[in-house]
């Protein structure tokens, strides 16, 4: 009820919300975004897109075409970790083997039988969601930074840098609790992650006069493309609008001594007041002419 009253509110034109509904659709279908900006040629994780089709054999038969050995569905409109499923097409077998002298565990590699199983039962649990991204598990999340980089007026400001728990990559489902080490990154990957944020910015679909370029976004970073684990090719993760306050105690700024949260008080204050000019001027033409029409009411008496 509540949400069907704030989107009829959203679809009123005679309203100035911002971002205006067509752009907040455009990032919340998480795996159309990506598709979009991998077509313009930035990099993003092996991924394909579920909607209608979420028959779990399709799933798993797309993901042994593409050769994943773990791979992960996240809904599209849920957002931090909520409804992120991992699954993995081996689990590891473990067999003790006792010997006159010692005592040792055994491993092995077997296909994970109840893979089926565990994909079914995620796409019932998580139905209402309009469709999923399937991407390929990317093993680097779990050892160099993720980059979260905030834009505002389409101008890189500052990024925060911060590293999944270990625990994520060895669940079957992925809960992962708020990382509490954040970081710095090298000048060679800090330039490479401004270059494409750029490129990011740039191409983001003009849907708004008023987001040419967007007030604020966040782009992430992840790392490392093609699983190679070199720690320097990153690549998309994920595009947000990122409401002010966020991170700014962690954030790193180029240029030091201005505190981070009075670049998204000073953003939204232009911004605001772009609308109310366009509002106040109709406003004292509409006072100017009543008050014209008085007069010569007046001089007629």
């Amino acid at each position: 009820k509540e949400y069907k009253r704030v989107l009829k509110l959203m679809q009123d034109n005679s309203l100035n919300f911002y971002p205006n509904l067509k752009e907040q659709f455009f990032l919340y279908d998480k795996g159309d975004y990506l598709e979009y900006y991998a077509k313009h040629g930035i990099p993003i994780a092996p991924t394909f897109v579920i909607k209608s089709d979420r028959n779990p054999i399709n799933i798993i038969k797309r993901v042994q075409k593409e050769g994943w050995k773990s791979f992960v569905l996240k809904p599209h409109r849920a957002y931090a970790n909520i409804g992120i499923g991992k699954f993995d097409k081996k689990q590891v077998s473990i067999n003790s083997v006792n010997s006159q002298s010692t005592s040792s565990v055994l491993r092995s590699t077997i296909s994970n039988p109840n893979l089926e199983k565990e994909v079914s039962s995620f796409l019932k649990k998580n139905k209402k969601f309009p469709g999923f991204v399937c991407q390929e598990v990317m093993n680097g999340f779990a050892k160099f930074w993720e980059i979260k980089s905030f834009w505002i007026n389409g101008q890189f400001k500052y990024y925060v840098a911060m590293k999944a728990a270990d625990k994520v990559f060895s669940e079957s489902k992925i809960y992962g609790s708020n990382p509490a080490e954040f970081g710095t990154v090298s000048p060679k990957v800090l330039k490479q992650i401004k270059q494409l944020g750029k490129k990011v910015v740039d191409l983001y679909p003009k849907m708004n006069p008023k987001s040419n370029p967007p007030l604020y976004l966040r782009i992430d970073f992840g790392c490392c493309r093609d699983n190679t684990m070199d720690g320097t090719s990153y690549f998309l993760n994920e595009v947000e609008f990122a409401g002010c306050a966020i991170f700014t105690m962690e954030g790193n700024m180029e240029k030091k001594g201005k505190n981070i949260f009075d670049l998204w008080v000073e953003a939204y204050y232009k911004k605001a007041k772009e609308f109310k000019s366009t509002k106040g001027k109709k406003t004292i033409k509409r006072t100017k002419r009543k008050s014209t029409n008085k007069r010569k009411r007046t001089n007629r008496k």
